[in-house]
């Protein structure tokens, strides 16, 4: 279990600098048109994956 919450912890933290750096603009500020195409370029993240935002049916504001 121990593993479970050391992964728990990482992920949390990926989610807060993933949600500073959408809040920041920094991928446009970079030249990308999106976050989503920051990070699939950037990490090689599933395309999906990148543009799925948990507990938020629309973007925000």
């Amino acid at each position: 279990m121990r593993k479970v919450a050391q992964i728990r912890v990482l992920h949390a933290e990926m989610l807060e600098i993933v949600a500073e750096l959408d809040r920041e603009r920094a991928a446009q500020a970079a030249g990308y048109s999106s976050l989503a195409a920051y990070l699939v370029e950037a990490t090689h993240m599933a395309r999906a994956k990148a543009t799925r935002r948990p507990g938020w049916s629309r973007r925000p504001p």
